[in-house]
C-alpha cells in the first residue's frame, strides 16, 4: 500500500536517508497498469541506486538494488530488475518458475500529492480491487 512506504519514507527522512518517491506501474498478469498505482522508495547509498517497497505484500524484504547486470544478481534470490528504455521492471522467481513482472516504474521523482487522485479512485471506485 502506498501508505505504509509513505510512512517510512518519512520515518528514513527523518534519520537522515535521502528518500525519493517514484511511481510503480503494477503488471496484472497482460499489461501494466496507470501511472501512481503504488508509490515506491528510491534512495542512493554509495553510488548505487536502491528500490524499496515494504507495502507490496509478497515481494522483496530488503532494498534491491538497480544494477547493470541483473543475471549476476545473488544478493537478492528470486528478484531481479531489469532495464529496457526509461522503464525498470521488477521481477520475481518463485521456485522453479520463470522470472515474471511485478512492476515497472522510471526514475521519475514525484510528489506525495501526484498519488492523490489514483488514491481515491482506488479507494471509491467499484472496478478496484481495493474497494
Amino acid at each position: 500500500m502506498r501508505w505504509l512506504n509513505y510512512l517510512f519514507f518519512a520515518l528514513l527522512s527523518s534519520i537522515g536517508f535521502e528518500i525519493k518517491i517514484i511511481s510503480v506501474q503494477v503488471f496484472n498478469g497482460k499489461n501494466y497498469g496507470p501511472e501512481f498505482d503504488h508509490l515506491l522508495l528510491l534512495t542512493e547509498i554509495d553510488n548505487q541506486l536502491f528500490i524499496i517497497d515494504i507495502g507490496f505484500g509478497d515481494s522483496f524484504q530488503t532494498p534491491l538494488a538497480i544494477q547493470k547486470h541483473p543475471d549476476r544478481n545473488t544478493a537478492y534470490p528470486g528478484y531481479k530488475i531489469v532495464q529496457n528504455g526509461i522503464f525498470y521492471t521488477v521481477q520475481q522467481k518463485r521456485g522453479n518458475q520463470q522470472y515474471r513482472p511485478q512492476y515497472q516504474f522510471t526514475l521519475n521523482i514525484y510528489n506525495i500529492s501526484d498519488f492523490a487522485k489514483m488514491c481515491i479512485y482506488r479507494q471509491t471506485s467499484p472496478a478496484s480491487h481495493f474497494t
